[in-house]
């Protein structure tokens, strides 16, 4: 007689006492070897798979750091390509800029504040640098200048008081 015979009787009750036996003995031993093959499994246990979450997490932030050094760098390579205009040019540009068109002389006026910026533009080929100065003068107020490397634009707002 095979197994399911067997359940089949112990289910209706009408089993012998060693069958029943039987029956009970193999469950158990079932249940048994499926526990241990539980605590074994690499992805039942929670700090097997919390491992297994971090190391893949780990993984991606590497590659998106990865990425965003590549993107760093490429963008940086393309502004220096792109660059027309060189930090000391864009300052005497800036000059003449503030002596020929705002009227004003050397001594009149102050840089308060000089920054660079990398502007980045799709496709990435096009980004360039941008030259941002605040020039205080004496009685006209404060104006923000900036330069294009790019296209040697020059733009300058008065500022608000």
């Amino acid at each position: 007689m095979d197994f399911n015979e067997i359940v089949k009787k112990y289910n209706s009750d009408t089993a012998t006492p060693e069958e029943v036996q039987y029956v009970e003995e193999t469950v158990k031993q079932a249940r048994s070897m499926a526990k241990t093959r539980l605590k074994d499994d690499k992805h039942v246990s929670f700090g097997r798979r919390v491992k297994r979450f971090l190391t893949k997490l780990f993984i991606i932030l590497l590659i998106l750091v990865g990425l965003g050094v590549y993107g760093y760098i490429a963008v940086n390579n393309y502004a220096k390509e792109n660059m027309q205009v060189t930090k000391s040019e864009a300052e005497n540009r800036v000059a003449e800029f503030v002596r020929a068109d705002l009227g004003l002389l050397s001594n009149q006026v102050e840089v308060v504040n000089s920054k660079r910026r990398t502007v980045v533009t799709f496709p990435l080929e096009r980004s360039y640098y941008l030259y941002e100065y605040e020039i205080k003068t004496s009685g006209r107020g404060t104006y923000y200048l900036t330069v294009d490397t790019y296209s040697e634009l020059i733009e300058y707002a008065k500022v608000a008081k």
